[in-house]
């Protein structure tokens, strides 16, 4: 996923960089550097990454239903993407178990 593909993702969730860290289980300045060109998602982030973004594409209303779910990373992140894509949902749930 480009740099500006992540940026926009986590600008339509309403996420912070800190936070797509903390959801990702990676340091915010990890974030940053994949925002910048600097550094790429590996290739489970960069799926996951995607899912999100088609989750938000089918569903303009997610972000606000994001800021419901609470502060359980996880629990976002499954949400996220088993909105549409339950079959992501299942992966997240494994690798970010």
């Amino acid at each position: 996923m480009s740099a500006e593909r992540v940026s926009d993702v986590r600008s339509r969730m309403g996420y912070t960089q800190a936070r797509l860290a903390a959801l990702f289980g990676v340091h915010v300045i990890t974030v940053w550097r994949w925002e910048r060109g600097h550094l790429v998602p590996n290739a489970t982030q960069d799926r996951l990454l995607a899912a999100i973004e088609r989750a938000l594409d089918a569903d303009p209303t997610l972000p606000d239903r994001l800021a419901s779910i609470g502060s359980d990373e996880l629990r976002e992140l499954v949400a996220v993407l088993g909105t549409v894509y339950p079959e992501d949902a299942r992966l997240a749930a494994s690798v970010l178990s």
